[in-house]
């Protein structure tokens, strides 16, 4: 008997390209079990003998229906604990921020923190990054800790850094950097470590949290780039339970658990322990680790220095050398863990790539499985090394349109145009393209993400200073960078379940209201979701 049938709709398929010559399919036990081309009512006749009273019978409405979205980049707990904590995402001003984070402590009793994530100096008038004395005067009684928007600067008062032991006004650590209360990359862990710790209970209320984000936005799988090991077991339990969403984990690689692990335990080991991750809706598939930070607070390392830093050597940090990438890298390939590493700046995806050419020639492993997460600045040489490697780019194409206001302030136009994004340059030289957004960074919208793609323009559709609209994709391939390409990434192509609509393939959909792939701008810009669909059962109506 059918488990589900859908009809009277556009089912998009690929065939060398994406064609909607089906009008109908049927679902047995999770998977498509076939396709038809009857129109309108048809179908139920055609399929009588097989519809029982257990079968869910969905009419189309002309809607059409596309494999489920695949976000490739994206931090589950983060997306479900920014709705608990202070939000400071769009914020247009310092004194804004100042009023808000004054509104809380007004609630609070001495010694409770604040905590707060979201804040984007380059959305303030001046851009200038702020500092302790933008906060004592209004919390002297309770120590706070507000991260930026991109996750590698925070911002904390004189009460958190007495609690941590920072006497001093600035300083640096390995791979971070604090000064007046500004902690950039590895130094926000002086203050983080101290931050009440969540419990069990909180962190499933995050997931259920994020879960429904996930649903309702049309995702149908994700890539979680920063698991801890604590919290395998909690995310393996939950998603196995839900049954709605894909998850493909990648294990911190800067837990301390994680790296005694990888220290220590061989590759019999590994491989126990890998297969108790491993069903079809949680999957652990690799480790993340850092090779520098962020744009935002010129934490990328670039070849050459920032173009509007007061610094004339400031060129970012680097968080991991290429001699820790070697020997954290070369460990990990050997117990079977594809390695995800962010690396924003030109500079560090070319460490990154050095680093896999180097494992390589050492003959010791015959392949490296390596993802590059963001590369946003890069050295258009070092394409046809990343096809060499077979190295994935893991993009985020809402970043571009997020940072374009101030990126060419940052890197200069020529740079800006030459090196940032090169999306259709990665494409041509032949290296697998998938797309994620990085929530709760930025929004989990696949139709903002499927914009941003093949525009590389604001949603008002304002091209910035400096942005080469020629590096954006087409609506078929961005279609495929948010769908099987996302599958691709974490190794998942040679098991043909996912990422396209065919029979035998797990039965994940989303139902638009539009052809994202024919139709206008405009349209595309008022596009709904009607419903999502995990193995043959709705999961978002």
């Amino acid at each position: 008997m059918l488990q589900t049938l859908l009809y009277n709709g556009a089912i998009c398929t690929k065939n060398g390209s994406y064609e909607f010559r089906y009008k109908w399919l049927a679902v047995r036990a999770g998977r498509v079990w076939h396709l038809g081309e009857e129109s309108g009512d048809e179908p139920l006749r055609v399929m009588k003998a097989f519809i029982s009273s257990k079968t869910k019978v969905i009419d189309l409405q002309g809607g059409t229906l596309f494999p489920a979205f695949f976000d490739s980049h994206l931090h589950l707990l983060g997306i479900g604990r920014i709705a608990k904590r202070l939000n400071l995402s769009g914020v247009t001003s310092l004194l804004e921020v100042r009023r808000r984070v004054s509104e809380v402590a007004a609630k609070l009793s001495p010694g409770e923190w604040i905590l707060g994530r979201g804040w984007d100096q380059n959305l303030w008038e001046g851009q200038a990054m702020p500092t302790l004395h933008d906060l004592d005067d209004i919390t002297a009684s309770n120590p706070v800790f507000l991260v930026r928007v991109d996750g590698h600067a925070a911002l904390v008062n004189s009460a958190a850094l007495k609690l941590a032991g920072v006497t001093s006004e600035r300083g640096k650590v390995a791979g971070g950097e604090y000064t007046q209360g500004l902690l950039i990359d590895n130094a926000i862990s002086l203050v983080e470590k101290l931050l009440p710790e969540e419990g069990r209970s909180e962190r499933l209320a995050y997931l259920e949290s994020s879960l429904s984000l996930c649903k309702a936005a049309g995702l149908g799988g994700v890539v979680d780039v920063q698991v801890s090991l604590r919290d395998l077991d909690l995310f393996a339990n939950f998603f196995n339970e839900k049954r709605s969403l894909r998850v493909f984990a990648m294990i911190d690689g800067h837990d301390s658990a994680a790296h005694e692990m990888l220290e220590h335990r061989d590759e019999f080991y590994w491989k126990e322990f890998l297969g108790r991750y491993n069903s079809p809706f949680f999957k652990v598939v690799g480790m993340k680790f850092y090779a520098d930070g962020a744009l935002g607070s010129r934490g990328a390392l670039l070849k050459e220095r920032y173009a509007d830093a007061a610094d004339a050597d400031a060129r970012g940090l680097e968080v991991l050398s290429k001699q820790e990438m070697q020997r954290y890298f070369e460990k990990a390939f050997k117990v079977g863990l594809q390695v995800s590493v962010h690396a924003l700046g030109d500079l560090a995806v070319s460490n990154v790539l050095d680093v896999g050419e180097a494992i390589l020639a050492q003959k010791q492993i015959r392949k490296v499985k390596l993802r590059i997460e963001h590369l946003e600045v890069l050295d258009p040489k070092d394409i046809a090394r990343m096809q060499a490697l077979l190295a994935v780019a893991s993009i985020q194409a809402v970043h571009l349109v997020d940072d374009s206001p101030w990126l060419a302030l940052r890197l200069g136009e020529v740079r800006t145009k030459e090196r940032v994004s090169l999306w259709r340059s990665l494409l041509k030289g032949g290296v697998l393209v998938a797309n994620g957004t990085d929530a709760p960074i930025a929004n989990l919208s696949p139709i903002e993400s499927f914009l941003s793609l093949i525009t590389r323009k604001s949603a008002s559709g304002a091209a910035y200073s400096g942005i080469n609209l020629q590096e954006a994709l087409t609506a078929e391939e961005a279609l495929e960078a948010m769908t099987e390409s996302g599958f691709k990434s974490v190794g998942e192509s040679e098991s043909g379940d996912f990422g396209k609509i065919a029979i035998g393939r797990y039965a994940d959909f989303t139902l638009l209201s539009k052809n994202i792939l024919s139709a206008s701008m405009e349209e595309i810009r008022e596009c709904k979701l009607l419903l999502q669909m995990v193995a043959g059962e709705c999961t978002f109506e």
